[in-house]
């Protein structure tokens, strides 16, 4: 059996995350391998031996709809969390109006992604032009690549959900050096 935390595993918190692990394991009463932590979370969630996850909520909803059953939501005690609900993080390397984006570029950790794709999209929304705001989407495979990605110059803007920047505010500020928030998407 497979069980798979990959949403917020960083090197920092490792120890955190076996232990989660190994409470739901023993929880569930069933025997499982070791964490997997392989980088391709499609993958794993499509295993038909897998017993417990985590998935971004648009993949669930949709790519996964009917094949992964809906366990429980954590509740994170860092800020632009709320219960069950979170906000992401929209970054940029200067203040300015959002409209202001317009024509440039984004890096997103891909494009099925509510925190790093869809947020930035609800929040944009009014300013984009028939459904169109950016030049060029960068898809960068995950939210510490978006954010160096802009940090790098080579996006303009990112969103980033509150875990992630919780995460890199406390272990790895050097992610959001030369970063400004610019706005947060709803809850």
């Amino acid at each position: 059996m497979t069980i798979s935390l990959p949403m917020y595993d960083w090197p920092e918190v490792r120890q955190a995350t076996d232990a989660w692990a190994a409470g739901v394991v023993k929880h569930l009463g069933t025997p499982a391998k070791e964490l997997d932590r392989a980088p391709d979370y499609f993958s794993l969630w499509r295993r038909p031996d897998l017993i417990f996850s985590q998935t971004c909520g648009y993949p669930f909803t949709h790519e996964f709809r009917g094949r992964l059953v809906y366990a429980a939501t954590p509740h994170y005690a860092v800020p632009g969390c709320e219960g069950a609900n979170y906000c992401s993080f929209i970054f940029a390397c200067e203040h300015r109006p959002l409209a202001s984006f317009m024509g440039g570029s984004a890096a997103v950790n891909n494009r099925d992604s509510m925190s790093g794709m869809l947020a930035l999209k609800l929040v944009l929304a009014p300013h984009a032009t028939n459904g169109r705001f950016f030049s060029e989407v960068l898809e960068t495979g995950g939210h510490v690549q978006s954010m160096i990605a802009v940090r790098d110059a080579k996006a303009d803007i990112c969103s980033i959900d509150s875990v992630c920047v919780a995460l890199a505010r406390r272990y790895r500020p050097d992610y959001l050096d030369g970063l400004v928030e610019i706005a947060r998407s709803p809850m």
